[in-house]
């Protein structure tokens, strides 16, 4: 009897220890990560991993958050891991205030370095599967949010600084698919090659938005999807509705062409505006796609009133924030042009196109404008000048003369995404340019790492020059660079312009032949001629030139027919130095040992 006891203990005791074991295991199971971080890339790691482990996620846009946050917290959140910034937490150690309010805290991670957050949280994910995109600029991880969670892959960050962490993190893990998405940095691209990524890198980011989209779609048939413009983060959004949904940019003022046509001959049925900052955009895309459009504006809270409506959770991301404005409009009897002069309000290159419709009395003229965009450079001051007569107009002194001006802009010619609209007086005035300029030679210095330009004045006039170096290829990225200010050239001279570009030996071999494009002009910030060349690029090293292109060769002819010519000479002879002049005899090779040892000693 006393055995069976005995056994009757045992099993209670490794039953206890079982049910025991599993009570724990279900204690620590976590449900929720919430994010306490002021950095973006934080709170977009976390989104990323909760998608992935199929968790609930949510993440403080401030520091009085978390209050309105609690009631919610209490009726989702059985047992949580809290994601802490070290360096910008909106509540520091929030975990305590969780825990004060009955909830259970399952783990903690402490954010020192964002970038090295992301590899970590991509580790405990488990993923096989990674995205790697640039951090510049936000929009690119909204664009690739809904695909990951469709294949479940982890999002990885990544650039020049931490490329061998990456390199490191992925040869530990085996990497079943990578797919590198966006402009990457040179280094990055080629240290990827190995895992023999996909690539989406159009050079736009609204094309790049509808090549994910397209292979979201080869996935999971989409008739839904969601519009936002890449400048925020909302829950929705990363996870593209738990992975049914693509996200589609519109832009703030605009919807671009590829977009509209994209979704008119796609099977899109509806789409769900993210946000109510768009709806005119999303107005734009609903009339010119045919397609129905609804608005998601603001959230309930589970337990609360139905009436009680709150703002969607969004956290801002880095993006090009554009500011363009029209400094003048005036008309040119002597040339009969309008004369525009725009502005660049911000440090970003941008593109504009203009339309501009001259009114006479409120009755429309002429409408002239860009048949393609124009690059204005940063904080940059530009002129263009369009053919426009007005001599019948003027004969009436009274006539009311306006210029009905759109322009509109982007950070690159296909993304013409924002607005400017204004009705200006015209300014009557009468000025003939005299000026004659001409770009006449270019090197690059790869010491310094600049372009050296000389720009001849062949007028009888002092004339102002601003040289610009036209689709120039750097990091595999077409741009254009440009002088800063504009240069005052004296009549009949000339002057060498520098324009800084860092180039490497791949960027060489990418650009034989150079455009440059100058604008000059006798007043200054209106620039108005234009003369345009194209030189073989010469690099200067030192004391040593290389050719790169045609000229190359020229050059090489060139270089052997003086050889030629200075040996066919016959040698000069020396010639004795004069009295009264003292001559410095070179030390020997020995001598100059001698002194060495003495100097060591």
């Amino acid at each position: 009897m006393g055995h069976y006891r005995a056994y009757l203990t045992i099993l209670l005791i490794l039953i206890g220890t079982f049910a025991c074991g599993l009570s724990v295991s279900a204690q620590d199971e976590s449900n929720m990560i919430l994010i306490n971080s002021d950095n973006w890339i934080d709170v977009y790691s976390g989104l990323n991993y909760a998608n992935l482990k199929g968790i609930q996620s949510k993440f403080l846009i401030d520091d009085i958050h978390i209050t309105y946050m609690m009631p919610e917290l209490k009726v989702i959140a059985k047992n949580i891991i809290v994601l802490e910034s070290e360096l910008v937490p909106f509540n520091v150690g929030i975990s305590g205030t969780l825990e004060s309010e009955g909830l259970n805290v399952v783990e903690e991670i402490f954010s020192s370095y964002p970038k090295d957050t992301n590899l970590e949280l991509a580790e405990k994910s488990g993923a096989r599967n990674f995205i790697v995109i640039d951090d510049s600029y936000g929009y690119n991880a909204i664009a690739v949010g809904p695909y990951a969670a469709i294949t479940d892959s982890f999002v990885l960050f990544v650039d020049e600084d931490n490329i061998f962490d990456v390199v490191d993190f992925l040869d530990r893990n085996s990497v079943d698919d990578l797919l590198l998405y966006g402009n990457l940095e040179r280094l990055v691209k080629e240290e990827m090659e190995k895992y023999n990524p996909d690539v989406i890198d159009t050079g736009n980011r609204f094309d790049n938005n509808i090549e994910i989209v397209k292979s979201f779609k080869a996935l999971r048939e989409a008739k839904q999807v969601l519009f936002t413009n890449g400048e925020f983060i909302e829950n929705e959004l990363v996870s593209g509705g738990n992975g049914k949904e693509p996200v589609i940019f519109v832009g703030r003022d605009n919807v671009p062409d590829q977009i509209i046509n994209y979704v008119k001959n796609s099977d899109i049925e509806v789409g769900v505006l993210i946000g109510n900052e768009l709806t005119y955009t999303a107005k734009i895309l609903k009339d010119q796609a045919d397609i129905s459009v609804f608005i998601k504006f603001g959230k309930g809270t589970a337990g609360s009133d139905p009436k009680d409506i709150r703002e969607l959770d969004k956290f801002a991301l880095p993006k090009y924030e554009l500011r363009m404005a029209i400094d003048s409009v005036k008309y040119n009897t002597a040339s009969k042009k309008l004369e525009v002069v725009y502005k660049n309000e911000e440090a970003l290159s941008t593109f504009f196109k203009s339309s501009i419709a001259v009114l006479v009395d409120g009755e429309k003229r002429i409408t002239v404008g860009e048949a393609e965009p124009v690059l204005i450079g940063e904080l940059d001051a530009m002129a263009l000048a369009y053919d426009v007569d007005l001599t019948e107009a003027l004969r009436n002194p009274e006539a009311e003369i306006v210029a009905d001006v759109l322009v509109t802009f982007g950070e690159d010619p296909k993304a013409l995404e924002k607005n400017l609209e204004g009705e200006f007086p015209i300014e009557v005035i009468s000025v003939e340019d005299m000026c004659d300029v001409k770009t006449t030679t270019l090197v690059y210095n790869k010491k310094t790492q600049r372009f050296i330009l000389t720009v001849d004045n062949n007028a009888e006039v002092s004339c102002y020059a601003d040289p610009r170096i036209v689709d120039l290829m750097v990091n595999d990225r077409r741009k254009t660079i440009s002088y800063e200010g504009d240069a005052l050239i004296p009549a009949g001279q000339n002057k060498e312009l520098m324009i800084k570009q860092r180039m490497d030996e791949v960027d060489f071999a990418d650009n034989p032949e150079v455009k440059v494009r100058t604008l000059y002009g006798e007043r200054e910030g209106l620039l108005l001629k234009t003369d345009e060349a194209m030189f073989d690029l010469s690099i200067v090293s030192g004391t040593n030139v290389m050719f790169i292109g045609i000229g190359a060769a020229v050059a090489v002819v060139v270089i052997i027919l003086l050889i030629f010519l200075l040996r066919k000479k016959p040698a000069a002879k020396a010639v004795k130095p004069s009295k009264g002049v003292k001559t410095k005899k070179t030390k020997t090779k020995k001598a100059r040992q001698k002194v060495s040892r003495k100097k060591k000693q």
